[in-house]
């Protein structure tokens, strides 16, 4: 009959889902682990040429900033 061979597949198939699980279960502390050794760095941006005090969206030719922090841009109401 036919039916004992969809019974083997299906076990089968199970059984790879069950140890595939394992594995992906083992691996989540290695990857874990792994992440743990990479450090980030201060400005993972930064690029040869760049200026201090540069942004992140900052493009080549563009002027510094010289707006203080606490200033919004656009034009003040005095």
């Amino acid at each position: 009959m036919q039916a004992e061979g969809y019974v083997a597949i299906i076990a089968v198939g199970l059984i790879l889902l069950f140890v595939m699980g394992i594995f992906i279960s083992l691996a989540y502390p290695v990857i874990i682990v792994l992440l743990g050794f990479l450090k980030p760095t201060d400005q993972p941006d930064d690029q040869p040429g760049d200026r201090p005090g540069d942004q992140p969206d900052d493009q080549p030719g563009d002027q510094p900033d010289d707006r203080p922090a606490d200033r919004p841009a656009g034009p003040t109401s005095n």
